[in-house]
């Protein structure tokens, strides 16, 4: 009885400190990120709940050459204004899972269409 006893306490001993001390973690609603450490021009990886995204300190030949290439995207949405200091974008399109790879300027931006091949 005791032997039974002693077993029930630990386990409760056990529930109690895993209870209160939150073992079971979720990941953060955010990223913690020092901007100061995101090179200019050149993207920094992170991976947020299961996504990998970059994060860019953008340049103006960075949306220089977006705004020249809006006429090829989907949704053909003007740089803003006042330019942004950052871009987040998702490595991974979630539609079809193709990937987004950085293009260095006047490397070919387009993949070949099945009629070019």
């Amino acid at each position: 009885m005791l032997a039974i006893t002693l077993l029930v306490a630990t386990g409760a001993w056990i529930a109690i400190v895993y209870w209160m001390t939150g073992l079971e973690r979720k990941e953060p609603a955010y990223l913690d990120i020092d901007l100061a450490t995101i090179p200019a021009g050149s993207p920094k990886f992170y991976i947020f709940h299961g996504t990998t995204l970059a994060l860019v300190r953008t340049i103006n030949a960075i949306l220089d050459d977006l705004e020249a290439q809006t006429t090829h995207t989907w949704h053909q949405r003007p740089i803003a204004a006042q330019r942004p200091s950052f871009f987040v974008y998702s490595l991974v399109n979630p539609a079809d899972g193709c990937e987004v790879e950085h293009a260095p300027s006047g490397a070919d931006r387009y993949a070949d269409s099945p009629s070019q091949k």
